[in-house]
């Protein structure tokens, strides 16, 4: 269901005929300086340097997060961090959960270990020396 009515081809007409004798309204007389003033406040783009150190800041954050992440993986034992207990929670199941979770993720840490070193050793893992 279409609300817009549109003008007849006697309206138009007269519509084209107005605008060619009576011309186009001119534009605001602070329009330009308006544009100008608006555009000048925009950031300017970044040149290829500024783009590649934004880059390699970024690359070194996330190696960074990436490091710790893994300092935590490597040198947490199972068990050894424990959620804060509230008082009337039992602290055995959660603890004993928590616990056998560690040991759970601690064998596939070993297991990805086995894997990423035997397959380093036999796919020219010593090959640089």
């Amino acid at each position: 269901m279409n609300t817009k009515e549109y003008l007849s081809d006697e309206e138009l007409m007269h519509l084209i005929d107005l605008s060619e004798t009576d011309g186009l309204l001119p534009a605001p007389k602070q329009l330009k300086s308006s544009i100008l003033t608006a555009a000048a406040r925009l950031p300017r783009p970044l040149t290829r340097a500024e783009k590649r150190k934004q880059f390699l800041a970024y690359c070194a954050r996330v190696g960074v997060a990436c490091a710790a992440c893994l300092t935590m993986l490597f040198t947490v034992r199972p068990g050894e961090i424990q959620p804060r207990q509230k008082a009337d929670a039992p602290a055995e199941p959660t603890g004993t959960k928590l616990s056998s979770f560690s040991e759970q993720v601690d064998e596939h840490v070993q297991d990805i270990n086995q894997a990423l070193s035997n397959f380093f050793y036999h796919f020219g893992g010593t090959s640089h020396e």
